[in-house]
């Protein structure tokens, strides 16, 4: 509960999701990150209502991929150019001739430019709405195709490309505007890994008292290892004062 609080009031939190199985039934384990917490929670459904449970604060910029399920959560949201760059680099369907593939491919390479120049400029320049808007204009003027004969968005490729910028446009280059806010959701999908680890090897939990302890010690354990923390330190610190105010 304490972290739930702490997340709530962050200034920045990186979500995503994996999914989770308890006694054959797939749930879904969601996972809030800052900079000195890590906040996990197994729900029934994926959905944008269980995603609004977590009330972040109203100056907070969330870090997340494409899914819908965030699109309500928060004011300022930043998506990931990791992903983008992932989906860009293994498009989903045949090109139909080595021309489509070029052009396909001169698309991907405009777009991945303009962010390594954004990140350079933050770096030199500062961060600036000004210069979020600059870049917002310059991702948009790529996409069309006004007074652009050679800049033909052509191909189920290109199309499917464009279509994921667009539909999120506004959310690309937020990093530019905030100081503490990354890029991509890298930090989510690495505390994610301690995860996919442990559901390979046990598969699942058997009952629901089971699975809400192991958010539980996951978050805990998670949070120390963000924070540069011995584990058991962290356990002894929450537990000792109980124990002695029992006895």
């Amino acid at each position: 509960k304490n972290l739930e609080k702490e997340i709530k009031k962050a200034l920045f939190v990186h979500r995503d999701d994996t999914s989770w199985w308890k006694n054959g039934e797939l749930n879904y384990l969601n996972v809030a990150s800052t900079a000195n917490a890590v906040y996990f929670k197994i729900q029934k459904r994926l959905n944008s209502k269980n995603a609004k449970k977590l009330k972040l604060a109203k100056d907070c910029v969330q870090i997340s991929d494409a899914h819908s399920v965030y699109n309500d959560t928060c004011k300022e949201q930043q998506k990931c150019w990791a992903h983008l760059s992932r989906l860009a680099k293994k498009p989903k369907h045949y090109f139909k001739d080595k021309k489509d593939k070029t052009e396909y491919e001169k698309h991907v390479s405009k777009i991945m430019e303009l962010f390594s120049q954004a990140k350079k400029d933050k770096r030199s320049l500062g961060c600036s709405k000004e210069l979020r808007k600059k870049y917002d204009d310059t991702l948009l003027d790529l996409l069309a195709e006004k007074n652009h004969r050679k800049n033909k968005w052509i191909g189920k490729n290109a199309l499917a490309l464009k279509q994921y910028i667009v539909k999120r446009q506004g959310q690309w280059f937020t990093f530019l505007e905030y100081p503490y806010v990354n890029p991509t959701n890298n930090r989510a999908e690495q505390d994610l890994r301690h995860i996919v680890l442990k559901r390979k090897i046990s598969q699942q939990n058997r009952s629901t008292k089971h699975m809400h302890s192991y958010e539980m010690q996951a978050s805990l354990y998670m949070t120390s290892k963000q924070r540069h923390e011995p584990y058991l330190q962290a356990l002894h610190d929450i537990l000792a004062p109980q124990i002695t105010g029992k006895i």
